[in-house]
C-alpha cells in the first residue's frame, strides 16, 4: 500500500483491522508526503517504510509488521516494537518500548524515552 505515492496522501485509521498483504510506503517518491493515523484498531503489514515528508501517528489501535524502517520522516507515538525497527534517519516523538530487534544508523534525534527489556 503506498500513503504519499506522487503528492499528498493521508490514511486515517479509527477502528477495525487493516491488513496489508504486502508493504506499506509512507512518501515514497521525492516531493509526495504520505501521512498514516493509527488512533484505534488494528493495522497488520509486512514492512513498513517511513521516508523523508512522511508520518507516522499512534495515538492508540495495535501495529504489527516484520520490520520497520524510518528512513526519514517522523513518528509522533508509542511504537511498541516486537519485530524490527531499523532507524536512518528522520525524527522520532514519543516512546519505543523494544521487545525485538532495534537498529540505529547515523544520528538519532530521538525526544521521548527509549526503554528495551
Amino acid at each position: 500500500m503506498h500513503v504519499g505515492i506522487n503528492g499528498t496522501g493521508v490514511f486515517n485509521q479509527s477502528g477495525g483491522t487493516h491488513t496489508i498483504t504486502g508493504d506499506l510506503y509512507l512518501a515514497e517518491n521525492p516531493g509526495s508526503e504520505g501521512t498514516y493515523n493509527l488512533s484505534s484498531g488494528q493495522l497488520t503489514a509486512n514492512n513498513i517504510f517511513l521516508n523523508p515528508d512522511g508520518t507516522f501517528t499512534r495515538t492508540g489501535g495495535s501495529l504489527n509488521y516484520t520490520a520497520f524502517y524510518q528512513q526519514g520522516g517522523d513518528w509522533n507515538g508509542t511504537l511498541l516494537n516486537q519485530a524490527a525497527y531499523i532507524y536512518s534517519g528522520g525524527s522520532f516523538t514519543g516512546r519505543l518500548v523494544n521487545y525485538g530487534t532495534g537498529t540505529v544508523a547515523f544520528s538519532y534525534i530521538g525526544l521521548g524515552t527509549l526503554s528495551s527489556w
